[in-house]
């Protein structure tokens, strides 16, 4: 029944271009306990995702998804670090590694104008006269001029400020910059990967282990891919 479910939306969302938009701020609940539970392996009622900042743009879409998917159930995505206790766990902490699920990985790459085509590697940057902007995880893998947040990093090759930028790609993506993006080995090996985890105990286990199953399918795969991750 689940998986017959989520093939209608992926078709609803191939209908739509499969172009995640920026999701609307989700109104915090007055409280956090299911007001319906799910019975006989339906998914149903309240369901609370907690998830990292990165992840918006695609929670955005796939929640209005599950939720088309399901009717009666309504996920409350709660980004950071939250107080209330969440059914499900999306991040990239090594330390929600138990029974977790990887669906998606975000590299460090290399950034730069579309008319630069000399800095290719890890080694290009350490060239004299590189001006490197480098964001948040890349601090310390390269040799930094700027050292800022990945959208600072982004904005400063674009303003001219830096020649290149060591940023996640979904940085990139987001800024919605036109450069080009080089992958490189030591971005690769430092990529987050970001995981589903079923918290214990949870309070909705079957509409949770739906809400994963949608998080590993392939129209979350294109969703991740649209806003610059890399495949699980």
């Amino acid at each position: 029944m689940i998986r017959f479910r989520l093939v209608a939306a992926t078709a609803a969302l191939a209908v739509a271009g499969c172009s995640p938009a920026p999701p609307a701020p989700a109104a915090e609940p007055a409280h956090h306990h299911h007001d319906t539970v799910a019975a006989s392996g339906q998914p149903a009622g309240h369901l609370v995702v907690r998830a990292d900042d990165q992840l918006k743009p695609v929670l955005g879409v796939l929640t209005d998804q599950f939720e088309e998917a399901f009717p009666g159930t309504d996920v409350a995505v709660e980004y950071g670090t939250g107080k209330a206790a969440a059914d499900v766990l999306v991040t990239d902490d090594p330390g929600a590694v138990d029974e977790a699920t990887v669906v998606a990985r975000n590299p460090l790459v290399i950034a730069t104008a579309r008319t630069a085509t000399t800095v290719n590697t890890a080694a290009d940057l350490r060239r004299p006269g590189v001006r490197v902007a480098v964001g948040g995880d890349a601090a310390g893998l390269v040799p930094a001029t700027v050292r800022t947040d990945g959208p600072g990093a982004v904005a400063a090759v674009v303003t001219g400020a830096a020649d290149v930028a060591v940023v996640h790609r979904t940085d990139v993506v987001a800024a919605g910059a036109d450069l080009r993006v080089v992958d490189f080995r030591e971005g690769i090996e430092h990529a987050d990967q970001y995981v589903v985890v079923l918290t214990k105990p949870g309070g909705n286990p079957v509409t949770a282990d739906a809400f994963r199953e949608l998080m590993r399918s392939a129209l979350a795969q294109r969703v991740f891919s649209d806003a610059g991750f890399s495949a699980a």
